[in-house]
């Protein structure tokens, strides 16, 4: 199988930081992949780079065996790229209609709007991408941010993409949107169009994915089937420590009734015990003390409670 995208040593800096650092990869055509690696990995950058937002110092970028240069988002878009970005770029005061068909809204004469045609566009759009519960005539700002985020990314895919890039599309989305999107994953594999998904999740990268590439501070670490390495692995790949140095095993000499805070750090003692505690108790009784100690205690409050600190001998 050919690649979709290829990647050979492409360098990207920021001033004094480096986004990406020498990074070759390729993303198999027709497959769905997983782009993984902790925030400032170099993901967003990437991402960018594909999508005609920012341009690479160093490095050649080969799409669909074509070398590409990306000049801005619509020279991208021209070579068949679409993303569906977090950050849901839509216009907040246009209908969903107007967001789903911008740039490329029907005209007679090519300045004046078919609004009949756009109508009949978007119901198609609704239809085939199951969004027809989403009013076309609402604005974009009275969505909720689930329903925006699939607008987002029913327009990136509405346009037809050979590479669709999804950034971490499910972080807005509720169970059952997630499931939807599920859906329009699945069509685009067997339409033969190659996803690449932005995640954190593993899950998905499981029920959604075949193959997975990891970036860490930068630079790429590893490419692997989904499955061929455990979960574990995965971690270590994108950390660079396992998981068990990442969290240590709990002390187990560490009582939850005990004082948590080195008296060095702490004014007082605290002795209560979160068993004894329901959720809603833990809310309205632990938050305002986690405001009242300060944002160290709070955090040190909250490893204690998970068995990852104990106090200093």
């Amino acid at each position: 199988m050919s690649d979709a995208v290829r990647l050979d040593g492409v360098t990207k800096t920021y001033g004094s930081t480096t986004a990406l650092a020498d990074v070759s990869l390729a993303f198999e055509a027709g497959a769905v992949h997983a782009l993984l690696g902790e925030n400032g990995a170099g993901k967003s950058t990437l991402v960018k780079i594909l999508s005609g937002l920012a341009r690479p110092d160093r490095g050649t970028i080969t799409l669909f065996d074509q070398q590409a240069i990306f000049a801005d988002r619509s020279s991208s878009s021209a070579l068949g790229i679409e993303t569906a970005f977090q950050e849901i770029p839509l216009v907040p005061d246009l209908s969903v209609a107007d967001n789903l068909l911008l740039p490329n809204q029907p005209r007679h004469f090519g300045f004046l709007l078919d609004r009949k045609a756009a109508r009949d566009q978007v119901a198609a759009i609704g239809k085939e991408f199951e969004i027809e519960d989403i009013d076309p005539r609402t604005p974009v700002r009275e969505l909720d941010l689930s329903l925006r985020q699939k607008v987002e990314i029913t327009r990136a895919i509405a346009r037809k993409p050979r590479l669709l890039i999804l950034d971490e599309p499910t972080a807005a989305l509720s169970k059952g949107d997630v499931e939807w999107l599920g859906r329009r994953i699945q069509a685009l594999k067997t339409a033969g169009t190659t996803v690449i998904l932005v995640t954190h999740r593993m899950p998905e990268v499981h029920e959604f994915c075949g193959r997975m590439a990891i970036l860490r501070n930068g630079r790429h670490v590893g490419s692997f089937a989904v499955g061929e390495i455990g979960d574990e692995a995965v971690f270590k790949h994108i950390m660079g420590r396992s998981v068990q140095v990442t969290f240590p095993a709990r002390n187990a000499s560490l009582s939850r009734r005990n004082r948590c805070f080195p008296r060095e750090t702490s004014r007082r003692d605290v002795s209560w015990s979160p068993s004894r505690l329901t959720s809603g108790q833990v809310k309205s009784s632990a938050w305002p003390r986690c405001r009242e100690w300060g944002s160290w205690n709070c955090s040190t409050l909250f490893l204690a409670l998970n068995g990852c600190w104990a106090e200093p001998s």
